[in-house]
Order: structure tokens, then sequence, then C-alpha cells
């Protein structure tokens, strides 16, 4: 492989990544959606998914690019990191 190959089989998997990340993101934002149709919820334990749903919720409403996948990405180490 050249180079160039190398190159264009990265940005490809780089590409099907962000693909992956948004597609999942944008599932786990439907969930939450009909989840927490009434709003916040009360119990303590599901507020952290909450926030995680809205955490989501806001970075997809971003526009397309670098800045909405780093966005998503930096949702889901929040998440990972509590």
């Amino acid at each position: 492989m050249t180079k160039d190959d190398l190159a264009n089989e990265r940005a490809a998997l780089a590409q099907a990544k962000s693909a992956s990340v948004e597609s999942a993101a944008t599932e786990v934002v439907s969930l939450g959606r009909v989840l927490f149709k009434d709003g916040a919820p009360g119990d303590p334990d599901l507020q952290r998914r909450y926030r995680f749903y809205k955490r989501l919720e806001a970075a997809l409403a971003l526009p397309a690019g670098p800045q909405r996948l780093e966005a998503l990405y930096k949702t889901y180490r929040e998440l990972r990191a509590n």
C-alpha cells in the first residue's frame, strides 16, 4: 500500500466512525424524548441519564462537522468519568 492508500483508508475509517457515533447519538436522543417526554425526572437515578440525553441533544443541534463530533465525544467522556 502506498501512503496515499493508507491516508485514504484512514479517512474512510474516520468517516465511518463519525457516522456511527452520530447514528448512535441520534438513537439515544430518540429514546430520551420518549422516556423523558414529561421533563426532568424526580428520581435521582434517572437524572444522570436525563442529563446525558440533553447533552447529546444539544450536541446534535450543532451544525454537522468537527465541532459537533467533538461535542458528542466530550459528552461520552463526561458520562464515562462519572
